[in-house]
């Protein structure tokens, strides 16, 4: 009890407890409605609802493109908290509540990391921390429901037992563990490796400073041994062999790997054709204040924990982990727009870490003065984004259409009705429901099971709920099927407004004699325009193809 008093009267307390007010008004104002309900959400909670109820890590096929550590995490989530008749209604409800505990969790863990790692700075744990949460780029990948964010929070957990101020050999035994868990949960995590070592090395006692080493890589590289024991002895481990048609007769670990790590074209990231360039111009339209603030800080942190290495060991940890990260996402190949959710923390304590050293180097005699303008900037920072990025995380619905989708479909399309969607309406339909015949739209494109239930003949799909990426995939061409069903010339589109719900458009399909060409994307496409932009982006069209 007495050291509850005590820990209560600490100012220290209530600033991260002010700290946790801001973020959680930040992360958990309008989460439902922004950002829209992304693929990958629906995947995730699909798949852990499907091993929770089954035991069965996919909800068709496993093909290991993900350890599946975290979507189990999401599953026990939803157990928890209710199952079908969840405690927050619909599935990605619970997940996106289940993503607010997350954040705030990484934000006290981020505090702590960022303080132990400036020798002992509470300005800057306070800067990481208000950067991470208030950043829209953060706000717009943290409210989803992603492995990613599991995986920086496990990460910043490991780094908080690795940089405890006791040199206990037990606190390197749980850093490693909780990295296990990390890369089990998402295999991004590995690239943080390296920091880990030169920080367990600097931060263990010279008595067993190797012990530390050598029982955290043990540890952490037999938790990642346990995800490719599984496949081995499923017997999925190794390239399948071909059936008589070049088809392989299983799945395989090494053959998922060799096309995740083939995806896209090699390009330098500075040609701006490359996929980090791409999304970099994407990520600064969201917040080019964390990023160009960001390179700026990584490159003065770097320098300041060279020459001032005795004076601030640890700072090079975070030098390191921001520049293996960088190096992954610059790699020259594919980058996905949520690759950014682990270096958005590191980014923001790098800032934070810089600008408080720097005004301790340059003007020591005046911090307090430094840090009274070390608050300032932040908040005008915070003005600043808020005028040019605006206030459309906390105003504008993107889900709202989505939603409007789902309850226009229970209420006019049966249960036994073959369906091909977004993967958003899966878990709503499938597992919340009781529809029989509902797929996503790439597995009913290219999964031979799902195809044998509508006899792999596009005519016997009734209905195609279409968003925007269905419609980007079937302009990319990775989807054939779906593109039969728009530009088949027998087939009409004729667009109509549905009438119960304003932002949702019916394209019902008739006969016709001449071709059309992609006619229905057009149209689709058009459609847009007459909806205001905040959804225009989450459009929902229903297709009945029949």
């Amino acid at each position: 009890m007495n050291r509850l008093i005590k820990f209560l009267k600490r100012p220290e307390t209530w600033l991260v407890v002010g700290l946790l007010v801001v973020a959680g008004l930040a992360h958990g104002w309008n989460m439902t409605g922004y950002p829209y309900i992304e693929n990958d959400e629906a995947t995730y909670i699909s798949r852990g609802w499907q091993f929770i109820t089954t035991g069965q890590l996919d909800v068709y096929t496993y093909r290991y493109d993900h350890a599946p550590l975290g979507w189990i995490t999401i599953g026990a989530w939803l157990w928890l908290t209710g199952g079908t008749d969840n405690l927050f209604g619909s599935f990605v409800t619970s997940g996106r509540v289940f993503m607010l505990i997350i954040h705030l969790s990484s934000c006290v863990l981020l505090y702590a990391v960022t303080k132990r790692l400036t020798h002992g700075s509470k300005a800057a744990g306070f800067g990481a921390v208000l950067i991470f949460s208030l950043s829209p780029l953060g706000i717009y990948f943290q409210r989803r429901i992603l492995l990613d964010n599991l995986m920086t929070f496990w990460v910043l957990l490991s780094l908080w037992w690795a940089s405890r101020p006791a040199h206990q050999l037990h606190h390197y035994i749980w850093s490693a563990v909780f990295l296990g868990i990390a890369v089990l949960t998402k295999l991004n995590a590995i690239f943080f490796l390296p920091a880990f070592w030169y920080l367990i090395w600097k931060k263990a006692d010279p008595g067993h400073r190797l012990h530390a080493l050598l029982y955290w890589t043990f540890v952490v590289g037999a938790m990642i041994l346990v995800f490719f024991l599984y496949a081995a002895l499923k017997g999925e481990l190794l390239p399948a062999p071909r059936d008589a048609s070049g088809q392989p007769l299983h799945v395989s670990m090494v053959e998922t790997f060799q096309l995740q790590l083939g995806r896209g074209d090699f390009a330098w990231p500075w040609q701006a054709r490359s996929s980090f360039r791409l999304n970099l111009n994407t990520w600064a339209l969201k917040d080019p204040f964390i990023l160009l603030g960001g390179a700026i800080g990584l490159i003065g942190l770097t320098a300041m924990a060279i020459w001032r290495r005795r004076r601030y060991p640890y700072l090079i940890v975070l030098a390191v982990a921001c520049w293996l990260y960088l190096l992954f996402l610059a790699r020259g190949k594919i980058v996905i727009d949520l690759y950014i959710v682990p270096y958005i923390p590191l980014l923001a304590a790098t800032i934070a870490s810089f600008w408080v050293v720097l005004g301790q180097e340059l003007w020591p005699r005046r911090w307090r003065w430094f840090r009274r303008v070390h608050l300032a900037a932040g908040f005008i920072l915070l003005l600043l984004t808020l005028s040019v990025l605006g206030a459309k995380p906390y105003t504008v619905s993107e889900t709202s259409n989505q939603q409007a989708a789902l309850d226009w479909v229970q209420t006019h399309i049966p249960t036994s009705a073959h369906i091909v969607a977004d993967n958003y309406v899966y878990p709503y339909f499938v597992q919340q429901r009781a529809y029989q015949h509902v797929s996503y739209f790439f597995t009913a494109e290219y999964d031979p099971e799902v195809r044998q239930t509508y006899d792999d003949d596009w005519r016997n799909i009734e209905y195609l709920i279409l968003t925007h990426e269905i419609v980007s995939q079937i302009k990319a061409g990775t989807t054939p099927k779906m593109k039969l069903i728009l530009i088949t010339p027998n087939w009409s589109p004729i667009l109509r407004l549905v009438p119960q719900v304003s932002s949702i458009y019916r394209i019902i399909f008739r006969p016709m004699a001449t071709g059309l060409k992609f006619i229905g994307l057009r149209v689709a496409m058009r459609s847009s325009s007459k909806i205001p932009g905040h959804i225009s982006k989450t459009i929902t069209l229903l297709v009945m193809a029949k």
